[in-house]
């Protein structure tokens, strides 16, 4: 923890002033005197406590409470000379035994009412990280790794087909290793759920659907297309085709740790048990981690007897025939 130091100075010229005040109110302390005073002290008041912050204060593990006075003083300094004494307020409202128990973490404070109302309540601010679906798991340890307000080690990397996509809330500090099971726990969850609640005419178990489903999410350009692509891999399977999956190809060369834009001959002619140019049947393996869409298409394909497609930029073309399948790309190359 980088070291604080606390703020010695003493706000002799803030303190000095509430003297005066307090004076002038005795000296003066007529009735209608006296009423004006009590409502501008409320207006003061409430300037204080909805004085804008607008700063996230990160109260550090283990800060004493010298430190963490120095640590909201300076989060809300201002060249304003009033900011020393909003400061002395503010921390003189929650400086009771219960700032020790405070747990350390970020506060979102847009304001200093807002902050002490977040201390009382133990409301630590959360962050977001989003994993979108499709990703490798290495990937997606990748990004924890690269995010500096986590800490901690992973470990081995999960397999592919094991993480959950999707948004996650965090406190600061948390540990890498803590939102991977997170991660894993949502991902048997949601696929344990989906699988209750479907019928399983197409699957023998539940890993085969998770690899299928993988395969299907790296082929599809969108959401809505995913049933049709389903239901062109699940016909080939039934026929004994080749799935002769771009994606598998290529995760047999990267297993997800790389990016390969264009797949070229020498990818779908490289070797690898993920290789579904090279035997028929699924992978070993799942080649990336599936979202709820794809795996809820793949579990139970629509019928049809499409056995081809391709892309043209975002939109799909679908054939039963072999040839009809050429004469589309041959007429998409022309144009």
């Amino acid at each position: 923890m980088q070291n604080i130091i606390f703020l010695q100075k003493i706000f002799y010229p803030d303190f000095l002033f509430i003297i005066i005040l307090l004076s002038v109110f005795f000296k003066f302390n007529t009735y209608q005197f006296a009423l004006r005073n009590i409502f501008l002290s409320v207006v003061l008041f409430c300037s204080i406590l909805l004085y804008p912050i607008n700063k996230i204060i990160y109260i550090h593990p283990n800060a004493s409470l010298k430190e963490r006075f120095c640590i909201f003083n300076q989060s809300i300094k201002r060249p304003s000379s009033k900011s020393s004494l909003l400061a002395s307020l503010a921390m003189m409202a929650i400086s009771s035994n219960k700032i020790v128990r405070l747990e350390s973490g970020e506060y979102d404070s847009k304001n200093i009412f807002q902050f002490i109302y977040h201390i009382w309540s133990k409301k630590i601010y959360m962050r977001k990280i989003t994993i979108p679906e499709g990703w490798s798991s290495f990937k997606i340890c990748q990004t924890l790794y690269e995010n500096q307000y986590m800490a901690g080690e992973i470990g081995e990397i999960p397999n592919d087909g094991t993480i959950s996509p999707g948004t996650y809330l965090y406190a600061r500090n948390i540990n890498r290793n803590q939102i991977i099971q997170k991660m894993q726990n949502d991902f048997v969850k949601m696929t344990t759920e989906i699988w209750s609640q479907n019928e399983k005419k197409y699957w023998n178990n539940i890993n085969d659907w998770i690899i299928f489903s993988s395969i299907v999410q790296k082929e599809s350009k969108s959401n809505n297309e995913m049933h049709r692509i389903a239901t062109i891999f699940r016909n080939r399977l039934d026929q004994k085709m080749k799935l002769d999956a771009d994606s598998t190809a290529v995760y047999g060369i990267t297993k997800g740790e790389t990016h390969i834009s264009r797949v070229i001959h020498d990818d779908i002619k490289h070797i690898s048990p993920y290789n579904t140019y090279k035997f028929k049947g699924l992978p070993i393996g799942s080649i990336c981690n599936p979202g709820k869409h794809a795996l809820i298409a793949s579990i139970n394909p629509i019928s049809s007897k499409e056995l081809f497609f391709h892309h043209r930029e975002e939109n799909i073309t679908v054939s039963e025939k072999f040839s009809d399948h050429i004469d589309s790309i041959n007429r998409v190359q022309k144009k």
